[in-house]
């Protein structure tokens, strides 16, 4: 009968990789990284949803800024005399009135996006390794810089879509209705770029978030 001397004997014989060693994941933890996820989660659907609205309301925004180059461009060129000339065709006002609208929609997106930036700040603090990754190859703070320049350049474009709201009805000229028109269309800052930067995103979280 083998002793107990044996079977240690015996056990040492073995190969070691048999027996393959597992890290310990103690269920406190692994419930405290599920809740950040589950934070993280809700975070990037507001952030992508968000993105969604703001590429909409550039779209139709383009589409009104070119309606209302049209009826100006239309006044501009009506060969009556310039005592009698009027730059604001009758229905240039619904044009203008559903552009502020549109702008409204920007200027909300914005500031939806702001305490995404707090919250996301917040888990970083809560997670204690900062090198972890939580989707493909992005940690936290990946998610939080990302947000950052997002709502930076929200911040940016706006100054520009809130000077063609304000100024493309008065305009007195074509060159400078062009310019306005053109500046909506062709985004100096929430351009290509940030289109690109949003499909990585999307990349980072395939089969991870659904989002609609």
């Amino acid at each position: 009968m083998a002793t107990d001397s044996d079977l240690v004997d015996m056990l040492d014989q073995v190969p070691k990789n048999i027996f393959p060693i597992k890290a310990f994941i103690s269920p406190s933890k692994s419930r405290e990284k599920q809740d950040i996820f589950s934070k993280l989660e809700s975070i990037i659907i507001v952030l992508i949803k968000n993105y969604y609205k703001w590429e909409d309301a550039q779209k139709r925004g383009t589409s009104l800024c070119s309606s209302i180059a049209i009826l100006k461009t239309k006044a501009f060129e009506t060969k009556i005399p310039a005592s009698e000339l009027s730059l604001y065709p009758d229905n240039l006002q619904q044009y203008c009135d559903k552009l502020a609208i549109i702008l409204r929609i920007c200027e909300d997106v914005i500031k939806i996006t702001e305490p995404l930036i707090k919250q996301t700040k917040g888990l970083v603090l809560l997670n204690k390794n900062s090198n972890e990754t939580f989707f493909r190859t992005w940690s936290i703070e990946n998610l939080q810089e990302f947000i950052e320049k997002v709502y930076e350049m929200y911040n940016k474009e706006i100054i520009i879509k809130r000077t063609v709201t304000a100024e493309i009805a008065h305009c007195q000229n074509k060159n400078k209705l062009l310019v306005y028109a053109k500046a909506w269309e062709y985004p100096e800052y929430t351009d290509e770029d940030m289109r690109l930067q949003f499909n990585f995103l999307r990349q980072e979280i395939k089969g991870l978030i659904k989002v609609e």
